[in-house]
């Protein structure tokens, strides 16, 4: 067997390509990524290495050297051996170590830990049982039964012992559709693991009222924040790796309305999103932060009431029609006048927001909707099914996120919710307000994203019963978006 190192690009009229080691074996080649991409003039095609040229030649030729290196030590290791194609078919220890070297790049750092750990618990089981190795074959429902009474044993918490029967389920299954073990019924059939539904937290409909009505100072972080958090609930409650990765390119837009269609970052599942009057006002600061603050703070605009004259600006025509709904019928011919100008003058402003989105696709097709990752540093690329980060790429990802995450708790003074506001409250705030306006659960897994239904009864799951049967008991109809439209 040889190891070499090498630069592939998937295309030949690619100036950028992957960094990689082509392993032959039997005058077979297989090529391992290591989840890197330079430009092809740094790459030397006589001496296989990074020229010196690269700013970041030594990290990368060293990053080289350590996948060859371990590579070596597996082919070293008698049960784990990958150059032997038969042991890989009947070993399922050697089978779930290769994945974990071959893991998908696009997994995030905690995942892969995850899968780590899994392999780890497995391999002490086999050490308790004093077995060297573990068959394919051996997997059945006894090995499995062993398996858990065991890590129940080690006083795991039982969220930890149904991840790692998930992950040792997940390489299972893939070395099923390889065809390394076929004609077998499936041993995790039947499995349960009592781990305990959390009560998911969630902001009711007044905290988000509160929110939007806070006096916060403008271009303020706590603003940054809330803009954020507004756009990611009124997205269909948006995960954060989406809202921070998807782009104006992402988005179709014409005179009268707007979608955004992506493929999640987290499940490669497509999602379309309606650009609601709501989530376009808040996406609205990020287009031009200018103009929004005009569209709702600074311009005046005209209202003719029983001969009277009201020019006021957008918050201020809110203030009055909603004194007027508790001094007048709702009934009466001018509340009716002031209804049909606060839709007109709603109408009217996302008529022009739309313009300002269209404008804003056309100038910066590439930009992100929201700020917080530098467009420069992730190319021109969309983060599509099987988009591989770099290691800097990765590392400024997650230090988005997790700035984020951890300005949300600076939210709750202004709502008073009493809650611990972390990346996923707006996502359970919006399940929940559908759930109990009586959504399908069907359209709720089409508005959160979901591939199966049976995700979305878990997400579900940790609401209130009585929600969820109140919810079963209504009629099935189109969900309105505009939850908070009420002036």
């Amino acid at each position: 067997m040889t190891v070499t190192p090498c630069f592939r690009k998937k295309k030949a009229q690619d100036v950028y390509g992957y960094l990689g080691v082509r392993i032959t074996f039997n005058r077979k080649s297989s090529i391992q990524n290591v989840g890197e991409k330079i430009h092809q003039k740094f790459w030397n095609r006589r001496k296989h290495k990074i020229r010196k040229s690269h700013p970041e030649s030594v990290r990368l030729n060293k990053l080289l050297a350590d996948k060859i290196k371990e590579i070596k030590v597996l082919e070293e290791t008698p049960c784990l051996s990958i150059s032997d194609n038969n042991l890989i078919s009947q070993s399922f220890l050697a089978y779930y170590h290769d994945q974990i070297i071959n893991y998908d790049r696009s997994l995030s750092r905690d995942t892969v830990k995850s899968y780590r750990s899994a392999y780890l618990m497995l391999e002490r089981y086999l050490k308790e049982i004093n077995k060297e190795d573990l068959l394919l074959e051996q997997v059945n429902k006894r090995f499995i039964s062993n398996l858990k009474n065991f890590l129940i044993k080690q006083k795991l918490a039982l969220s930890s012992i149904h991840k790692y029967f998930k992950h040792i389920k997940t390489i299972y299954n893939r070395g099923v559709e390889a065809g390394l073990i076929t004609n077998v019924t499936d041993p995790f059939k039947g499995l349960k693991i009592g781990v305990p539904v959390k009560s998911k937290q969630f902001l009711t409909i007044n905290n988000i009222k509160d929110l939007i009505h806070a006096d916060i100072p403008r271009d303020s972080p706590d603003e940054i924040t809330r803009m954020r958090f507004l756009v990611q609930f009124f997205g269909q409650g948006l995960r954060i790796s989406d809202l921070f990765t998807i782009r104006y390119k992402n988005i179709m837009v014409d005179s009268s309305e707007a979608i955004i269609q992506f493929s999640q970052f987290k499940t490669k599942h497509p999602l379309t999103v309606f650009v609601s009057r709501d989530l376009l006002r808040y996406m609205c600061y990020f287009i031009n932060p200018q103009k929004y603050y005009e569209f709702y703070s600074d311009r005046k605009y005209k209202f003719l009431l029983d001969n009277k004259e009201y020019s006021l600006t957008y918050s201020g025509h809110q203030s009055r029609h909603k004194f007027l709904f508790s001094k007048v019928d709702v009934g009466s011919k001018f509340y009716k006048m002031s209804v049909a100008f606060m839709e007109n003058l709603n109408e009217k402003i996302y008529k022009e927001q739309l313009q300002l989105l269209k404008k804003k696709k056309q100038e910066d097709p590439s930009g992100f909707i929201v700020e917080g990752l530098d467009k420069s540093l992730y190319n021109d690329e969309s983060f599509a099914p099987r988009k591989i980060l770099n290691k800097k790429q990765k590392a400024k990802f997650e230090t988005c996120k997790n700035y984020y995450v951890e300005s949300l708790k600076s939210l709750d003074k202004y709502m008073q919710s009493g809650i611990n506001i972390v990346g996923h409250t707006a996502r359970h705030s919006f399940a929940r307000h559908q759930l109990e306006i009586g959504t399908d659960s069907y359209l709720i897994r089409d508005l959160l994203g979901h591939k199966d239904i049976r995700t979305t009864e878990d997400y579900l799951r940790g609401f209130h019963k009585k929600i969820v049967k109140r919810s079963i008991k209504k009629s099935h109809y189109l969900v309105m978006l505009n939850l908070l439209n009420d002036f």
